[in-house]
This record gives C-alpha cells, sequence and structure tokens, in this order.
C-alpha cells in the first residue's frame, strides 16, 4: 500500500475543505475570512491488478500426474475425487475421467479445478 504526505498552507483567498476516504479526496473551496493553518494530509490507496483470465485445458484421458502438472503450469489449483478404497497412491496409475470447471471455460488464474479419477479412461 503506497501512502502519500503532503504538507502545505491553506489561505484564506485559496481555502479548501478535504473530505472523502483514503481512496478518493474531495476538495471544496471553503468561505474567505477563514485563518489559514498548516495541514498535512494523509491519503493511501491500495492497487489491485485485473484478475488474470486463463482458459481451462483439457486433463481429460490424462494420467493424473500429468493432469496436475498442465493445470498447474496454467496457474490453476487442482481438487482430486476418487481414488477408490485406498486413495490415490501413485498418480502414474490412475486417469482423468472427467474435470470441472470444462475444458475451454474462462477462469480467474489461481481456481481450483476438481478432476475425477478412475484406472482406465
Amino acid at each position: 500500500m503506497r501512502t502519500r504526505t503532503v504538507l502545505g498552507t491553506i489561505m484564506a483567498t485559496s481555502a479548501i475543505t478535504i473530505s472523502g476516504t483514503p481512496s478518493m479526496v474531495v476538495a471544496k473551496p471553503i468561505e474567505a475570512g477563514t485563518a489559514s493553518r498548516d495541514v498535512a494530509i494523509t491519503a493511501s490507496a491500495t492497487a489491485r491488478p485485473a484478475a488474470t483470465k486463463v482458459t481451462v485445458p483439457s486433463v481429460r484421458c490424462k494420467r493424473l500426474d500429468i493432469a496436475e502438472d498442465v493445470l498447474h503450469r496454467r496457474g490453476l489449483k487442482v481438487r482430486t475425487r476418487g481414488g477408490g478404497t485406498f486413495g490415490i497412491v501413485v498418480k502414474s496409475n490412475w486417469f482423468v475421467v472427467s474435470q470441472s470447471p470444462r475444458a475451454g471455460t474462462r477462469v480467474n488464474k489461481g481456481r481450483r479445478v476438481t478432476v475425477y479419477v478412475d484406472r482406465d479412461c
């Protein structure tokens, strides 16, 4: 977060009142005849980068280890479902049978993709 402090003198001939939130400051003229004074104005704003969109790739019928690598390289997180009684011990022994969201969907980078696995495709 960036913060800037501005010091100055508000004179009666060019005086303003300042109000608002840290991200938006409003300045309005005030009546003449008011005594001048030194003021400190602090304004801060946080810039958020726009969410980066990525296209979800198709990982259907890929080995789980390869599918996870493909999704991670796109900046996506992976949630795995399936795996039988003992779960997924060796990822290369499992294949993705479906995924959500679907391939071709535009999503924000960092979104979680759920892959469903089975022993064969």
